[in-house]
């Protein structure tokens, strides 16, 4: 944040251990609703794990990045996520089942936003129109989904966004970076965009983009195992001997 970069190195390993901790959380979901009908004794999923196919995206792990997405659909249509918060994890599930091919509607009506308001689905028009070839209109997609971000993040003390409660989230603008990055995979142009709370969006993705795919190329990295530290890599030695397999986990559908 200070020196206005993304470094791909300690973000691929945060990735790698968020994607085996989504693995171990979707297992004990699943298990549950298999041998009780209903999820019982666990915590419940949080929205902040759909965050975390972004950067599994933007390193280029897109079967990672779809296990992430199919995982973290069926939380939501399965009642998983806790309710209570915006709709920016929405959002990113729903958009990146767009670039999919996968349309359907919001995964609720209306969420609380602070102690006394609630508020509709707002990114409908986004959804429908986030492969449009009018750059002028991304940009103003992209200015919404900041100005949201910030908003969020600068409620008082009755706010119930705990996506952006002052955690590293707050100052990553994931949800434009996803929306100019599936735009990039389709072939289509990015308009140059610069946003009060974040700087030259723009530039940041094209910073990320170029470091992400330098970095995996030089450490050449084909899957998600690759990014792991030698500590998970130990802890990952363990599950495995355990039978521990996360891309079969979350095959399950």
């Amino acid at each position: 944040i200070e020196k206005g970069v993304l470094a791909p190195e300690p973000l691929l390993r945060s990735a790698a251990n968020g994607y085996y901790l989504t693995a171990v959380k979707y297992h004990r979901f699943c298990t549950s609703v298999q041998k009780t009908g209903s999820v019982v004794n666990t915590w419940w999923w949080s929205t902040i794990t759909a965050f975390k196919l972004v950067p599994m995206l933007l390193a280029g792990l897109k079967s990672e990045a779809d296990e992430l997405y199919h995982a973290n659909a069926t939380a939501w249509r399965t009642g998983w996520v806790i309710r209570s918060h915006s709709f920016i994890g929405d959002f990113l599930v729903l958009l990146y089942g767009r670039y999919l091919g996968v349309i359907e509607p919001p995964f609720a009506a209306e969420i609380q936003i602070n102690m006394r308001k609630t508020a509709p689905f707002p990114y409908t028009a986004i959804l429908d129109n986030w492969d449009s070839p009018d750059t002028e209109l991304v940009a103003t997609m992209l200015q919404t989904l900041c100005d949201h971000q910030v908003e969020q993040a600068v409620l008082g003390d009755k706010k119930c966004y705990f996506e952006f409660n002052g955690g590293i989230y707050t100052y990553l603008p994931l949800a434009a970076l996803l929306l100019m990055k599936l735009r990039a995979l389709r072939g289509l142009a990015n308009p140059q965009f610069s946003h009060p709370g974040f700087g030259d969006v723009s530039a940041l993705f094209e910073q990320v983009s170029t470091a992400f795919s330098e970095y995996v190329g030089l450490h050449q990295i084909t899957r998600i195992e690759d990014a792991a530290d030698e500590e998970l890599n130990k802890i990952l030695a363990r599950m495995y001997s355990q039978d521990f397999d996360a891309h079969a986990i979350f095959a399950n559908k």
